[in-house]
């Protein structure tokens, strides 16, 4: 999984993020309608779509037909969280820091999730790991 660029601009941003909240590929006309304060015309949501296309970042998914036309569909190639951790890779981040990343979040101020929640999931991660391990270790 490589991504090819990364410095995505306020608007392919908000793309990104209404493509992640969305439970199905979008049109380019869902997604202006879904943030017309950002993506001021259908013109700006085609560019930040080809850029993103462009950079692998989403994909195709599809056609929809809009009375006597059809449009495009598109969806995330990677989950928010891939994503973070290409970005994290990228700017020098080893996947051995995770913890203190994962420290560094926990600690965060503006953190407003329950420590006790966040506690919880990463247990549960380092469980199934740990599973894991112990299947390839028996093959």
């Amino acid at each position: 999984m490589k991504i090819k660029s990364f410095g995505n601009t306020e608007r392919r941003e908000e793309l990104m993020n209404i493509l992640w909240n969305s439970d199905t590929p979008l049109s380019a006309q869902e997604i202006l309608e879904a943030s017309p304060k950002k993506m001021a015309n259908i013109t700006y949501v085609h560019r930040a779509l080809n850029e993103l296309l462009d950079g692998g970042l989403i994909r195709e998914s599809g056609t929809k037909r809009y009375n006597t036309q059809y449009a495009r569909l598109f969806s995330c190639t990677y989950t928010r969280e891939e994503y973070a951790a290409q970005y994290m890779r990228k700017i020098g981040i080893p996947a051995g820091a995770m913890g203190k990343v994962a420290l560094a979040l926990f600690n965060d101020k503006s953190n407003k999730d329950s420590k006790e929640e966040l506690v919880n999931e990463l247990e549960a991660i380092i469980a199934d790991l740990k599973k894991k391990k112990g299947k390839g270790e028996k093959k």
